[in-house]
């Protein structure tokens, strides 16, 4: 447990090593058992990947820095994507696949062709299958299913550019499901499982000058399945990006950034730690690395140049942290991010440009609260499932964005990517946009049970198979600032497996506190830093607030949203608006997993549209198993992206103003700055309303909004009193409103709001303090019409 101190950077060198030992150690064994038990990678507990390349940071390299300074890899020269029409055939199990059609030669003519990134069924492949805890197939002897376990054949043709001759060439795929094999020109490349995070491949033995042809085969079900049993469409595909990018032959394969502040949360630190990689081919000895660091106007803040020895294979280097004085921070009020340009040099030879963004803030547990730059935020948050109507998993940049602007719309500043890592680029809008994230590793087993006899989390031949899931997590993702906790998964039991992952995790990044509910809902913190429950009332969370205050406590799951729900949220929010160690709570979830099916022409008379939004049970039951209904339709917004009733509740409770009446006879109101960072009136303008009988009559400004966060400050609201009429109904309404026109909002966008009930009305009858009861909870039917 990790309380009461500040997360620290550890050596790169020491833990690159360890992860490289591990996954040598891991291959022998796996060698030993695949030559004794035979078995199918696919089907192999013992076989996570082969000739799969390590985990690193995501990265892009560029020749110059003009290239670079897109920081969008698709405008590199070395970059190529593999996007597209590929040729395509389904077959329902392996026994009917098409076993040669990878060979050079193949006859592909009559094939049909599919879209890369897609998932098949949503193209006409297969049915969608819904489950929530059950598997989709039998568990019992934990082998993955043969007879019902579909496989699609890929295969497309690409062009290599002559000017990547002399480098290193990876292929990449940002995620597939479940399981695959590739092969370039016929022959094989690799394979690899647990394809949330991504699957890279050392390709350039294998390609030629001219047209290559790559052939990739998808496994739906393999047994690394048994470690994704979420609730959501189990889906089968290429779903994310393929790609292929050139390098140096040598290369800076991985890096750290450390981007710390000191302990008065107003200067810097900054360290760089990294390795470079060096093919036989390469006859460089020595490397220089030049680091320069540039703010959001263009001025340098730092720069260094290091000299590293790459006369051998691997080589790890370091440049010590330095303090940067009077840095902006990075938070999720102001994702200030900095511009880091690392140029490798061989000589005066620019060898590559790699871009990355930096934000400097910490994150660290002290005296039972979760601080980042030394402030309890509290997370305003939800969970999100990567998810379209039309395309099922395979989501945009510009799906995320929409995603992202209605969310600042309400609130929201938190997002637990429920329950597996999202795309690359989902990272970097967080980043950008000003998200706190917990990045959640693929791992569910829920079926297994939610409890200490789990027995995935106790057998000791599915420990690596945790373990390789999140430390690629945590490879790929650590570099961004708005990651402020890992999460090895979700509803996943309890048991040695989970320890192991834990311990690892300790080690390979102890910079962020770690989560998992599934080791806190007993009332311990066994295997993880922060206290975590689901579903838990009110006064559950009460009384952990008390039992444990040293104890960071987060909903990772609250306020299911199904149907007419997500109300009696003040029994939340007060506590955790209140000075204690509850410092938030997430919703589930953020959106309805629905897909668009086309109206039955019996039913067409009936609509004015062509489609309809089909839920988990509309599909029929093509495995033997019953869909689970429509439990997948529970967000805040529908599929279509229209949001629910409850979301703008979550809203009102989410909003960073608080008004309480002080006066109401004399227009005094208190306003308290809710913002864990900013001053209100940098954020905010107030105006006020009043009402008579519902209809405006007068209106103003609220000034002098400089409010320090936390802080309150009294108002008198000058409205007219001399206007009142006996036999009237008057209301005060407060609001505030964006000051300017942002990115997810035009000037003026409302984003907090409370009503009173003044004290001047006299309808005979009216329960005046009933009615002052309700309006001045914020449950106001104009506010909440959707």
């Amino acid at each position: 447990m990790l309380n009461s101190t500040m997360f620290t950077q550890t050596s790169y060198v020491v833990q690159r090593r360890t992860t490289v030992l591990w996954f040598t150690v891991c291959m022998l064994v796996m060698s030993t058992n695949i030559n004794a038990q035979n078995q199918p990678e696919w089907d192999n507990v013992e076989v996570l990947q082969v000739n799969r390349e390590a985990s690193h940071t995501t990265m892009m390299v560029y020749p110059n820095r003009e290239q670079a300074n897109s920081f969008d890899r698709n405008q590199s020269d070395w970059f190529q994507s593999l996007n597209g029409q590929w040729k395509y055939n389904w077959a329902k199990n392996p026994d009917s696949r098409i076993k040669d059609f990878y060979k050079t030669g193949f006859d592909d003519s009559d094939w049909h062709e599919i879209t890369v990134p897609s998932n098949w069924e949503i193209e006409g492949y297969g049915t969608p299958i819904y489950t929530n805890i059950r598997y989709p197939f039998e568990i019992e002897d934990l082998r993955a299913p043969v007879e019902d376990n579909p496989v699609g054949s890929y295969r497309r043709s690409f062009l290599v550019d002559e000017d990547w001759d002399g480098r290193t060439i990876y292929l990449g795929f940002d995620g597939v499901a479940s399981a695959f094999y590739v092969w370039i020109n016929g022959e094989y490349v690799g394979y690899s499982q647990g394809n949330r995070v991504l699957a890279e491949f050392d390709a350039t033995k294998f390609l030629r000058p001219g047209t290559n042809e790559i052939a990739v085969e998808v496994y739906k079900w393999s047994d690394g399945s048994f470690l994704e049993d979420q609730d959501f469409w189990r889906l089968g595909g290429i779903f994310r990006e393929v790609y292929v990018w050139a390098t140096p032959k040598t290369h800076l394969r991985d890096f750290k950034i450390i981007s710390t502040l000191e302990s008065d949360y107003k200067d810097g630190v900054f360290g760089f730690e990294g390795e470079f990689v060096s093919h036989a081919e390469s006859d460089i000895e020595t490397v220089s690395v030049d680091l320069e660091l540039l703010d959001q106007n263009g001025n340098r803040v730092f720069t260094t140049e290091a000299q590293v020895d790459v006369s051998s294979a691997s080589q790890i280097f370091s440049i010590d942290p330095v303090t940067i004085p009077e840095v902006q921070n990075w938070t999720a009020e102001t994702p200030y991010l900095y511009d880091l340009y690392i140029t490798v040099k061989s000589g005066r030879d620019v060898l590559a440009v790699i871009p990355k963004k930096v934000g400097f803030r910490t994150v660290e547990i002290k005296e039972g609260r979760l601080l980042v730059n030394g402030v309890a935020v509290k997370l305003r948050g939800v969970n999100r499932h990567e998810h379209h109507p039309v395309t099922g998993q395979s989501v945009t940049r510009e799906d995320m964005i929409k995603d992202i602007k209605l969310m600042k719309q309400h609130n929201v500043n938190a997002v637990r990517t429920s329950h597996y890592p999202n795309q690359p680029l989902w990272y970097d809008l967080m980043d950008e946009y000003g998200f706190y994230v917990i990045d959640e590793g693929n791992i569910e087993t829920h079926e297994f049970g939610t409890n200490l006899q789990n027995e995935l989390a106790n057998n000791p031949d599915w420990k690596q198979a945790h373990i390789d899931r999140v430390a690629r997590m945590i490879y790929r993702d650590r570099n961004h600032p708005s990651i402020i906790m890992w999460s090895l998964g979700n509803e996943s039991g309890d048991g040695p497996n989970m320890t192991a992952v834990y311990e690892y995790v300790q080690k390979a990044d102890p910079s962020r506190p770690y989560h998992y509910e599934g080791t806190t809902m007993y009332g311990g913190l066994f295997n993880a830093d922060i206290g975590s429950f689901m579903y838990a009332t009110p006064e559950r969370v009460a009384r952990f607030i008390n039992e444990k205050p040293d104890v960071p406590l987060i909903l990772c799951e609250y306020t299911h949203a199904m149907g007419n729900s997500n109300g009696h949220l003040a029994a939340y929010w007060d506590q955790i608006y209140a000075d204690n160690n509850f410092q938030g709570a997430f919703v589930w979830d953020w959106m309805d997993q629905g897909l668009y099916e086309e109206i039955p022409a019996a039913f067409k008379h009936n609509s004015d549209s062509d489609t309809f939004i089909a839920y988990g049970g509309y599909y029929e039951d093509e495995y033997g198993i019953q869909n689970d209904g429509n439990f997948n339709m529970n967000g805040v917004v529908a599929a279509d992206m229209t949001p629910r009733p409850g979301l703008k509740a979550l809203k009102y409770y989410h909003q960073y103003v608080k008004v309480e009446a002080e006066n109401l006879e004399n227009g005094n109101v208190i306003i308290t700055n809710r913002y864990d960072f900013a001053t209100l009136g940098d954020k905010l303008r107030g105006r006020w309303e009043l009402l008579e009988n519902g209809k405006l009559i007068d209106t103003g400004w609220i000034n002098d909004l400089d409010i320090k966060p936390y802080e309150q400050k009294s108002y008198t609201i000058p409205y007219r009193r001399n206007t009142f009429s006996k036999g009237s109904d008057y209301h005060l309404n407060i609001i505030f409103e964006t000051k300017d026109e942002t990115y997810f909002a035009p000037e003026g966008y409302e984003l907090a709001w409370e009503q009173f009930k003044l004290p001047f009305s006299s309808f005979d009858g009216l329960d005046q303090s009933t009615t002052e009861g309700l309006l001045h909870s914020g449950l106001n039917a104009n506010h909440f019409a959707v």
